[in-house]
């Protein structure tokens, strides 16, 4: 989820841009795939803990609720 805001001044010489971007906003987890190595039958179908996508930029991630802020300023 995202905010954006845009502050010109002047004659669209100077623009001003501030953004906050959050990930996992409801804060809820992501479960990991379950167990399906069925030599040792007592762990099929267990999840052990929280997935996600680990180590990329995009999808859900596996931790808690994460805010960015960012300003931008162009002429």
């Amino acid at each position: 989820m995202g905010l954006i805001k845009n502050f010109e001044f002047g004659e669209k010489a100077l623009r001003l841009r501030w953004e906050l971007t959050a990930t996992n906003i409801f804060d809820h987890p992501n479960w990991s795939n379950p167990a399906t190595n069925i030599s040792t039958v007592a762990q099929v179908g267990v999840i052990s803990g929280v997935g996600g996508v680990q180590g990329a930029s995009t999808g859900d991630k596996p931790w808690q609720r994460e805010f960015r802020m960012g300003v931008r300023l162009e002429w």
